[in-house]
């Protein structure tokens, strides 16, 4: 689908970037692991330029990690009996719960090797359950339950058995959205959700990390059995969180009693902070961008159906939409007239638009998944310019019937899991073949040129080809399905670019008019 939304301004931006700079792409997507667990990205940590993950081999868990290369990419402990997981980094070192010798939850650190990846402390209590670690200036904290009667209560580690304690008693931190206990401090104390003895509802507590901060903040404050914490960002003010159950409510807190209270209620996904803000959409289908500063106003609205992302890079936040009916990625500082499409990614007459999805920052650029409508999901990238936003790798390189649970920014590069449970690496590479890398523009002649009257266009259209002349000034002159010669007879001598739109592609040529 067409959309002709630039002003003067971006457009001139786009012509001016498209002469003058170099962009930034990737080598192809490189395999690295076939047989990751079904939650590896999602239950990952990045350590310097190490990341670890699991892999599950038939009935046991391994331990890996991989520095991007396939060299890099080794096996460090094998044959857990059971999953692993909450990754977590304290002093620079990792930690995770997972099953003992004997079957029972324990701590876990490792090195980064099989004879340093050793026990911190066991739970060796009949039906242990650890949940939830969470680290907050250098401090692990999680929940802990066993035994019938249950014993449940939260913990706190220092990274050793001796500093591996008991902060209280006769509570258990409710999983979030997402199954694991949430944990968040800031300038607020932190904050976390637990259910009472009955099972019946779910509160609001904090700690500092004694027993005595250790206190409830809000009772009943959550249908327990349905309720859990969605997301969670923290500005300068209060902690901004969403209970979801379905539907969901909008929350803040300060730490107190009175600051803890529901600012709105509704439909309510992709908390996102951003400038100092919290930026979120509302809706089931069609989704209105809000935000709110945490006051008791509540949300502001911004924009209408905007897709189902958000994403922040530097001062420009990421949208999955701005039209009615064609989804493509915008940026800009969340206002309807400064948000501005970067790229017409799904071109026909469909409604839907590429939908783009998973807003990953790496190295100044975001990243994410979108649908061109040719070759299905592809990987994109983008400085927030029209210029700048293009596909990540050449489409030579495609990985067949691509499909992804998200993106992860891990040290230099990016790592995502796709197809048969296969994790890849795509690293951004520098690129001085221009801005289309491996898409270089086809054969494109336009001729004569200067010209005063009849422009001739050769080149290999396909169905869905426009075409667009704007003014050297960004004013846009006409826009038309493609043709193979243009009447510019009437138009006053200057300097004019035109660009044609090619399914996923935009190439643009100086014309002079004389």
């Amino acid at each position: 689908m067409r959309k002709f939304l630039y002003s003067k301004t971006v457009c001139l931006l786009f012509f001016v970037l498209l002469f003058v700079s170099h962009s930034l792409h990737a080598q192809k997507p490189i395999l690295l692991k076939i047989g990751v667990a079904d939650s590896a990205l999602l239950d990952y940590k990045t350590i310097g330029d190490t990341c670890f993950f699991k892999v599950k081999q038939g009935g046991f868990f391994q331990l890996w990690k991989t520095d991007g290369t396939t060299a890099g990419t080794v096996l460090v402990k094998d044959s857990f009996v059971s999953e692993i997981g909450n990754f977590v980094s304290i002093n620079n070192t990792l930690y995770f719960f997972g099953p003992n010798r004997f079957g029972k939850p324990a701590l876990y650190k490792s090195n980064g090797t099989k004879l340093g990846t050793v026990v911190v402390r066991n739970f060796s209590a009949d039906s242990s359950i650890l949940l939830g670690l969470s680290v907050i200036n250098n401090v692990g904290y999680f929940s802990y339950m066993h035994g019938n009667p249950q014993y449940e209560g939260i913990w706190k580690t220092y990274g050793d058995s001796a500093g591996t304690t008991e902060i209280k008693a006769g509570i258990l931190v409710k999983k979030t959205f997402q199954n694991k206990a949430f944990f968040k401090a800031g300038t607020t104390p932190i904050i976390f959700m637990v259910n009472n003895p009955g099972n019946s509802y779910a509160a609001i507590w904090k700690t500092d990390g004694t027993l005595a901060g250790t206190m409830k903040l809000k009772d009943s404050a959550f249908l327990y059995s349905i309720s859990k914490i969605g997301g969670l960002v923290q500005t300068t003010t209060c902690t901004i969180f969403t209970d979801y159950a379905g539907a969901s409510n909008l929350w803040r807190s300060d730490g107190s009693v009175a600051g803890t209270y529901v600012l709105r209620g509704g439909s309510i996904n992709n908390l996102t902070l951003y400038n100092d803000n919290a930026y979120f959409l509302s809706g089931a289908v069609y989704k209105a961008l809000n935000k709110t500063d945490g006051t008791s106003t509540g949300a502001v609205l911004g924009l209408s159906n905007v897709g189902n992302s958000l994403g922040v890079l530097g001062n420009k936040l990421f949208l999955g939409g701005k039209d009615n009916n064609d989804w493509e990625p915008y940026a800009g500082d969340g206002t309807p007239a400064n948000t501005n499409l970067l790229r017409d990614i799904h071109l026909g007459a469909d409604a839907g638009g590429s939908d783009p999805r998973y807003y990953t920052a790496l190295n100044n650029t975001m990243f994410f998944i979108a649908n061109n409508n040719v070759h299905g999901d592809q990987i994109y990238r983008s400085n927030a310019t029209i210029a700048g936003t293009t596909l990540a790798y050449a489409l030579a390189d495609t990985i067949p019937n691509f499909n992804t649970k998200g993106l992860s920014a891990s040290g230099s590069y990016l790592l995502f899991v796709s197809n048969n449970n296969a994790l890849y690496v795509l690293r951004p590479t520098a690129n001085p073949a221009g801005l289309f890398g491996s898409n270089q523009m086809p054969m494109l002649k336009v001729f004569p040129n200067p010209t005063n009257s009849i422009l001739y266009i050769d080149y290999p259209a396909s169905q869905n080809t426009f075409i667009q002349l704007h003014s050297y000034l960004g004013q846009e002159i006409l826009a038309v399905t493609f043709t193979n010669k243009l009447d510019l007879s009437a138009l006053s001598k200057g300097i004019y670019f035109l660009t044609i739109t090619d399914k996923d592609k935009k190439y643009t040529q100086k014309i002079i008019v004389d």
